[in-house]
């Protein structure tokens, strides 16, 4: 058996699937988590700055207005990354547009290292912007490029490593940006230069890795293509040769060129998975999933946790998603997309119901129970979304369509400021996912183990049926 009829990747797949997302969902990750814990030393770090500069300290309520856009710039960044996404694909390919983003993170981390010694808090604001846009690049490249290089029939175990990688990121992350190790005004630097060394590392690493078959084929690299077949899938030339001719059989109008925004919203079939796929990453984009591990130990201190028991409790909510991540490997083939996703969603309704409702009876009753009965729910909440809609959205919509992201931390911090965590996280989060379940409910196909041709055929098959009934 050949591991093109395995559910299983090969090692070196696996393995260059698990530096490609290191460098972009654990990047991305590991920058997301660190100002949360160690909150109170980047504002004494701001507060610092601004002395140096204006010969007087900011005010408490002055110094949380500076610090939040400089937080959420870091997203403002990603939402023009992602607008740089096709054209860094288009003028580099995937390898080369992941070396590029790798290469520019490097740069921001090092800006984020000198904003320390110069103790600057603007260009530490810039070096965070610049992290936003190639750490966009990288996650929208990143899942494409393991994508194409993956077999039909390992396409969901391996595209887990994304969901896996960014989650390794968050607990590191939560672990060393604790106050009591690097995470203090005089030691946060380290963060940056460990970060800095890591990504150093995966960019040499990566060089030699081969570019996406799709990639050569297009560009008709034949000998190229089928040693990057060989190598991702862990074949013989000769069986390499033969799933080359195949796809180039099913792809009977050779090289396709890229299809333009209102191309795609011209053609049915564009359309129709462009839409299904953007509702799989809006499920998860307002899952609440992003917020809680981003302001997981905010949130906890303001239901009565001291910033120790917050920070530890933060800890253990983040690494709890790890055995959703391996359930999720598991389940993601054995099950099915489709039941995976909509049972998700239904399960997440209900969690952050229990979220909202936990937060408005600790503002109402100030009782620390409630509290710590949040630390368990929001646990069962990243469990049950790592194991769902978070790694789904790293590859279903990749199954249906070249997959595109959004940010949305750069809505709810200001909405925050002004409603306050329970409403906002109920604004946000509990109609969103209702409307995404009946979407994908009556849209969504399986794409278990079939290529977008054997996708979109049976959706034809399925459309013709109904139609005659």
């Amino acid at each position: 058996m050949t591991l093109d009829d395995s559910s299983w990747p090969s090692t070196k797949l696996l393995f260059s699937a698990m530096v490609i997302s290191l460098g972009g969902s654990g990047n991305y990750c590991f920058q997301m988590i660190l100002t949360n814990p160690a909150q109170q030393a980047f504002l004494n770090f701001v507060n610092g700055s601004y002395y140096q500069k204006n010969e007087r300290y900011l005010e408490l309520t002055e110094l949380e207005t500076m610090w939040s856009p400089i937080v959420s710039i870091l997203y403002w960044g990603t939402i023009l990354g992602s607008l740089l996404i096709e054209k860094s694909i288009s003028k580099f390919g995937r390898k080369h547009a992941l070396t590029m983003a790798n290469c520019g993170q490097a740069f921001g981390i090092a800006l984020g290292i000198m904003a320390y010694f110069l103790n600057d808090f603007i260009l530490y604001a810039i070096s965070r912007f610049f992290l936003g846009i190639f750490q966009a690049i990288s996650l929208g490249v990143g899942p494409m490029y393991i994508l194409e290089c993956s077999p039909a029939k390992c396409r969901g175990v391996i595209s887990t490593s994304t969901a896996l990688a960014g989650q390794l990121g968050i607990i590191v992350s939560a672990i060393l940006a604790m106050p009591v190790i690097w995470g203090n005004v005089n030691d946060w630097w380290k963060l940056y230069v460990a970060e800095l060394i890591f990504t150093i590392a995966l960019i040499f690493v990566s060089l030699f890795f081969p570019e996406s078959p799709v990639v050569l084929q297009n560009e008709e690299k034949i000998l190229a293509a089928e040693r990057s077949i060989k190598f991702y899938h862990g074949v013989t030339r000769d069986e390499a040769k033969h799933l080359l001719s195949t796809d180039k059989g099913n792809s009977q109008d050779g090289p396709q060129r890229a299809i333009g925004l209102f191309e795609i919203f011209a053609n049915p079939i564009s359309r129709w998975g462009t839409l299904v796929g953007g509702c799989v990453m809006f499920a998860h984009v307002f899952s609440g999933i992003t917020v809680v591990q981003s302001f997981a130990v905010d949130i906890l201190m303001n239901t009565g946790l001291s910033m120790f028991a917050a920070t530890s409790a933060n800890v253990f909510i983040n690494t709890m998603p790890l055995f959703g991540i391996f359930l999720s490997s598991y389940m993601v083939e054995k099950l099915g997309r489709r039941p995976l996703e909509l049972f998700g969603i239904l399960a997440l309704i209900l969690v952050n119901t229990a979220v909202v409702a936990l937060l408005y009876g600790y503002d109402t009753t100030k009782n620390m129970i409630l509290g710590w009965s949040l630390v368990v729910v929001v646990a069962i909440f990243a469990v049950t979304a790592c194991t769902t809609v978070v790694p789904l959205s790293f590859f279903l919509p990749a199954e249906l369509v070249a997959p595109n992201t959004i940010s949305l931390l750069a809505i709810f911090l200001p909405m925050k400021l002004f409603f306050g965590a329970a409403i906002t996280y109920g604004i946000l989060f509990i109609p969103t996912m209702i409307l995404a379940f009946f979407i994908l409910y009556s849209q969504l196909p399986e794409t278990k183990g079939r290529t977008f041709e054997e996708t979109i055929s049976n959706r034809k098959t399925r459309a013709n049926y109904t139609t005659r009934a």
